[in-house]
This record gives structure tokens, sequence and C-alpha cells, in this order.
């Protein structure tokens, strides 16, 4: 029987054992220290090593276990060795997968006569395809041929201004060859869209350059940019924040783009939800310079997301200002008073912007629309008919073309311009919507549908209304409705007429 205590609770059963390891512990004390150090550093390894998990992109992981050794080299720093064993071990397992297009292999691979051959077959079909124009620049590049490969970013750019492919690779050429300009503001243009480097050749390229970056003198080291570059890594690991400051900071001390820097620091502080720190190194980048339209644009959208519209829309005018020809600012400031109608607002931004550019699509869209919130009906349609005939700078301006096309009864232009766009990028989901609704609207119902099928699989339409319309182009051309689109939640009594019609 246990004995009892003072307070009448038994003593536990396990006491004598707990006095026993206690007594060890004491006798061996170096022994106990030793283990319990190990202890802490594999809870610390543990927990280091889940966090790590959580950060880090699959494509950091590899494709194969023996990936694991050029994960290690990339946590090392080891860029430009990592670089080479994912390259090996991505193609390696993409050849014998065999799903991979033969010019994205040949192009991984370095193969450069077979991508060569694949991309100039294909440019013999379509003169301007940006995938095979990016392959033969992606080459030039591999092989030192600089000035060659710029000519094919300028061929890229030069129908796709907002390429985010053709503007990493451009910087890329300028950051290996000086003589092509400062790689900064063409890095600012790609990382702004919040689509670059989403595809392995870019990861490779990024891994493989910012290596080249470490690998000079400290001195000499280019630390503004190595930090714009960490910043494109950080699309594949989101602990590359300290490192980005870190570079940065030490950027602005040197005195190297120290408006780019700050720029950096806020970028980053703003992902982070430290919007007071953001908006604080968004200051200083543009007080160091007042034409870097990107620092007052971050800081009108944090003005934005507490509510405060004066400082926002302060922010934003400085930031079209700073750049009056760009269109990233032109439909900035267009969109802040599309809830307005602030005509006058709209007239006079825009007639800064086309002093800037006269042939600006999106600023004679918006001063088109502007006009027509005006009952000026007639004189939005002169700035559509010259819409028309200006030369478009990507699918954005195609589609605005298009839009401006409707409205003159120029179907056929109206649908030469959403190819081209979608020729340019396929993966737009504005032009196949509109696509649907011009060929629904031609009878051409077949066509329709597919477009339709397209867009709605890409998450294109929200309107429950819109896609029963097209729902209804299934039982015309006798074909069965798919329940996965044309059941919808509290439709099915409607959606099951439908398909009955």
């Amino acid at each position: 029987m246990n004995p009892i205590n003072p307070l009448g609770i038994p003593v536990p059963i396990t006491l004598p054992f707990l006095d026993r390891l206690l007594s060890f512990l004491l006798k061996y004390r170096r022994l106990t220290i030793v283990l319990t150090s190990l202890l802490g550093l594999t809870l610390l390894s543990g927990f280091f090593l889940v966090k790590r998990a959580t950060e880090l992109n699959p494509i950091l992981l590899g494709p194969e276990k023996q990936s694991v050794k050029a994960l290690i080299l990339y946590e090392l720093g080891v860029y430009s060795r990592a670089a080479r064993l994912y390259r090996t071990d991505y193609v390696s397992y993409l050849s014998r997968e065999g799903l991979t297009p033969p010019l994205l292999l040949h192009t991984l691979a370095q193969d450069f006569p077979a991508a060569i051959q694949s991309a100039e077959e294909r440019l013999t079909e379509h003169p301007d395809e940006i995938e095979a124009l990016l392959a033969l620049g992606q080459v030039a590049y591999d092989q030192g041929r600089y000035p060659e490969a710029s000519r094919y970013t300028d061929r890229v750019l030069g129908v796709y201004k907002e390429n985010v492919d053709a503007l990493l690779l451009a910087a890329l050429i300028a950051t290996r060859d000086p003589s092509r300009g400062d790689p900064i503001p063409t890095l600012n243009a790609a990382l702004r869209t919040g689509t670059a480097a989403r595809n392995l050749t870019s990861f490779l390229n990024t891994l493989e350059i910012t290596g080249y970056l470490l690998s000079k003198p400290a001195q000499d080291r280019p630390l503004a940019l190595l930090a714009h570059y960490y910043r494109v890594l950080r699309i594949y690991d989101s602990g590359m924040d300290r490192r980005v400051i870190h570079t940065a900071e030490r950027a602005i001390q040197k005195g190297d783009h120290p408006a780019d820097a700050f720029l950096s620091v806020g970028v980053i502080h703003k992902k982070a939800g430290k919007p007071y720190k953001a908006l604080d190194a968004f200051l200083k980048s543009a007080a160091a310079d007042p034409r870097q339209a990107l620092a007052y644009f971050h800081a009108s959208v944090l003005y934005e997301a507490v509510g405060d519209t004066t400082n926002q829309y302060i922010f934003l005018r400085n930031a079209f200002r700073a750049a009056p020809s760009d269109p990233f600012y032109i439909q900035a400031i267009n969109r802040f008073f599309a809830d307005s109608f602030d005509s006058h607002a709209v007239r006079s931004f825009m007639s800064e912007g086309l002093k800037a550019d006269p042939n600006s699509i999106p600023a004679h869209a918006a001063l088109a629309t502007a006009k027509i919130r005006a009952s000026e009906k007639q004189e939005a349609r002169v700035i559509f008919q010259h819409m028309i005939t200006l030369s478009a700078g990507g699918p954005s301006d195609l589609e605005q073309q298009a839009w401006a096309a409707e409205w003159l009864g120029r179907s056929d232009f109206q649908e030469a311009a959403l190819r081209r766009s979608l020729a340019l990028d396929p993966k737009r989901v504005t032009p196949h919507m509109e696509l649907a609704r011009l060929l629904r609207k031609a009878q051409r119902f077949d066509e329709a549908l597919n477009e339709f099928e397209i867009a709605e699989q890409a998450g294109g339409y929200q309107n429950t209304q819109t896609i029963q319309e097209y729902c209804q182009l299934y039982s015309t051309l006798g074909k069965p409705a798919p329940a996965r689109v044309c059941t919808l939640p509290g439709r099915e009594h409607d959606s099951n007429q439908v398909a009955q019609q």
C-alpha cells in the first residue's frame, strides 16, 4: 500500500524511478549536458526543416531524390552549381516522362542545334511566335552572343511589351553585357506584374545569374541589382526576405541605386504585412528619385488598403506623372476614377498621357470612355476610329482595339484583334470570353461554345445568368449540357429545363 503524504495524497508510484534518474543525471553531468544539447539541436533542426518546407516552392525540391544535392547547394548559397544540378535533374526527368514540348526540352538541355532548328521551323509557319523567338534568344544568351539575344527580346517586346519572360531575359542580357543598359528598370517592369519567373527556364536563369553576381569581388558587387534578383528568387522561396532587405540596405549605404534599393525594402515589408515600414521605405525611395513611379504606386496601394482615398489619389497621381506614357500607371489612374465617373479628371490625366505618347492605346481608350459617359458619343467614335489604326503593344492593347471595333461595328477587325491577342498569350481569359460573345451574336454557335468552354474552365465566368445563356447553346446544337457547368447550386431545376429544351 502506498504511503500517504501530509495532504492525504498517495505518493506516485514512479517517484523511486525519478529518484534513480535524477541521481544518474547528477552523477554523469557531462553526459547529461551532451544529451540535452543534442535534444535541443534536434528540436531546432526539426523546427527549421518544417519552416523551410513551408517556404520553398516545389520546384526547389527537384523532380527526383538525387535533387537533394542541388537543394543543399542552394541552401548553402552556391547558386551556380545548384543551377547546373537542377538543370541536369529536370532535363533527365522531363526526357523520361516524354510530356515536354521538344523546343522547351532542347532549350533546357542546351542542345543548341536542335533548339535552333525547332524554333526556326515554328517561325516559318508563324513569324512572330513568342515561344520560338524567346527560345532563340535564350540560346544566344547561353552561348554568350548577347547582342543577338537582345535582338530577339526586342522583337518580342515590340509586339508584347509586358511579356515577363522577355523582360527577364532582357535583364539577364543587360546584367552580363553592361552595354545593353541598366537591367534594374527592366526587372522592375517584370516584377510589378506579379507573374515574373513562373517557369523552369526563368528559375534556372535566375539561379545562375545570382551565382554569377555573388562570384564578383565584394567591392565590385552590384548590391541593388543582386537584391532585385533575390526578389525574383523569393517567388520560389518566401524565406528570402531577410536576404533581400540586408542586401538592399548595404546597397543604400554604398550609394548603389538607393531609390531601387529602398523600393526592394518596401516591397518585402509590404509582403510581410508591415505597412508602416513599407511606407517609410517607399517614401525614401521617392525622395531619392522623384521619378521612381513604382514607389508612389505601392504607397497608393497601402493607403487604399486603409480606405484613405485622399492619399491614395495623391500617390497615384505622382506615380502617373513620374511615368505618364507607361500603360501600367495610365490604367491605374483610370481605375481610380472608374467608380466616381469623374470625366473631367480622366480627360485631364489622359491629355497628359497622350502628350507623352500620342499613340497610347490605353490613354485613348480611357479618354473615349470619359466622352461616352459625358454623352459625347460622336467624339468617342472619332477616337475609336483612330485607335484601330495604331500599332498594338500587346494583348491588352489588342483587346481595347477590339472594344473600339465593336463600337464602330467592325466585327471583322474585332475578331482578328481578339485572335491576335490569344496568339500572343493563349492563357488570357478575356479574349476567349469576348470571342464567345461575338461568335454567339454572329450565330456561329459551335465556335462560340468552344470559346465559352475554354473561358469557363479558366474561371472566366462568375455570373450565373451568363453561364446559363451559354448553356442554352448545347440544346441549340443538340449536345448534352455538362452537369459540372450547367448545374449550379440553386439552379438545378432551371439547368435541367435548359438541357431538355
